[in-house]
């Protein structure tokens, strides 16, 4: 058995080390890492986005209607001066889907990439038939009219765009109303045709003489055609100014 005095040694020491540790405790502690870092929200990522499409790609500004898409959330970057870069791959008349990317730097080095898509719709201007259209008529300006179509995909080059190019054209393809008109559903009617009697005009100044011509090839508006004059029997050039008559220079 341990005596009195051997006891009281070993509490001695206990209360030494007790009072060790909590002085230490007091004055000492482990050291603590804390970063800096400053936080690129998703919100303000997605509007950047659409700032940058809206600039890049070729579309009116209020001819599109865009979404942009981004799941990858806030972003984190270290303290520094941060910049960033987006990049767009391939030409700038797109529509539809569209992949691009966005590079953070900080301080110049790369620390954040993240790829985003977009859907773009953009308005056309297309001409419309407004009824039923058959071959051979001739198209009037009650029979068109121009609407905008929301499409992702770029409105074909041979759609007619211009009300004023359609008129007066002739269908040579069957039309249902609604239906968009390209330039192979039309063709420039011949405003004189090969055997009609027209009448020559030459003027200059206040001089004007006229004589009765034969056409002797179809012509479209405005177009040079060959015309017998009859009273001369000579072969003339004029331009046709409509289906009556062909005007020549002298």
């Amino acid at each position: 058995m341990m005596n009195n005095q051997t006891i009281k040694k070993i509490q001695n020491h206990l209360l030494l080390i007790t009072g060790l540790l909590i002085f230490l405790m007091g004055t000492w502690s482990l050291p603590v890492w804390a970063a800096s870092t400053q936080v690129i929200e998703a919100k303000a990522i997605q509007q950047m986005a659409r700032q940058f499409l809206t600039r890049q790609l070729t579309w009116a500004p209020d001819r599109m209607k865009m979404d942009v898409f981004y799941k990858g959330g806030d972003v984190s970057l270290p303290e520094g001066e941060v910049d960033f870069e987006f990049r767009l791959p391939g030409h700038k008349n797109r529509t539809g889907t569209i992949p691009f990317n966005l590079t953070f730097r900080v301080d110049n080095v790369i620390k954040h990439r993240v790829t985003l898509l977009a859907n773009v719709e953009v308005l056309f201007d297309v001409v419309q038939a407004t009824r039923t259209l058959r071959r051979g008529d001739v198209i009037s300006s009650d029979d068109v009219k121009l609407v905008q179509v929301a499409s992702t995909n770029p409105i074909m080059n041979n759609v007619m765009t211009n009300v004023d190019d359609v008129i007066g054209q002739e269908v040579v393809s069957n039309l249902g109303s609604g239906d968009m008109i390209s330039n192979y559903m039309i063709r420039r009617v011949h405003v004189v045709k090969r055997g009609d009697r027209i009448l020559l005009v030459a003027e200059k100044g206040p001089l004007r003489i006229t004589a009765p011509g034969l056409v002797e090839e179809n012509g479209f508006q405005d177009a040079i055609v060959k015309v017998k004059n009859l009273q001369t029997q000579k072969t003339v050039y004029g331009t046709v100014k409509d289906s009556k008559t062909v005007t020549v220079d002298f």
